[in-house]
């Protein structure tokens, strides 16, 4: 139970902690340099993915690498995954084309994603909601459609439940940004 609690806490505070609304929204907004001393407490590097034709980084704590992603992840439209052998970051894309994002929220609770929750990360309209995937691992995700809104960047972070998951995830999942 604890367990949980923490990580319901954790992406509360992805969504709502120290959060102050813009005058353009009342979506609660997360900034990256509100998380930036903790991710240096943490110790890693801010990883880019233009390299998979992603214009997006995201912070890596250290002891990740990218591993090979399996043929029917890249099927889905997985394009890169990250781990450190316990903790697995992955990135896709996929196309929304013509879905609105009333759409896109009704998909995610069709799929029984929890938490669901609309917010400002880093200057972007972003999803982020609880996943538990087929075969039971939780997983904790954030959804940003691309600047056409024809596609839909999806970075997930798998098991959400497990202890030192929670230790980061709020840093990493805050880190989400373009590359400027």
């Amino acid at each position: 139970m604890k367990k949980l609690f923490a990580l319901v806490l954790s992406l509360c505070l992805l969504c709502s902690f120290a959060m102050a609304e813009t005058a353009e929204s009342t979506l609660p907004t997360v900034n990256w340099a509100d998380f930036e001393d903790k991710a240096v407490e943490i110790g890693g590097v801010l990883h880019g993915f233009g390299e998979i034709g992603i214009d997006y980084m995201m912070f890596v704590p250290e002891g990740f690498q990218a591993v090979e992603v399996p043929a029917d992840a890249a099927e889905a439209g997985v394009l890169e995954i990250l781990s450190n052998g316990t903790l697995t970051f992955s990135v896709a894309k996929y196309s929304i084309e013509g879905m609105t994002g009333e759409q896109f929220i009704e998909s995610l609770k069709q799929a029984n994603a929890t938490q669901i929750e609309a917010g400002i990360l880093n200057g972007k309209e972003s999803v982020s909601y609880i996943l538990t995937t087929p075969d039971g691992i939780m997983t904790a995700n954030v959804a940003i459609p691309t600047d056409d809104e024809k596609e839909m960047l999806t970075f997930t972070f798998a098991p959400a439940d497990n202890q030192e998951m929670q230790e980061i995830l709020t840093v990493v999942a805050a880190s989400v940004q373009p590359i400027k």
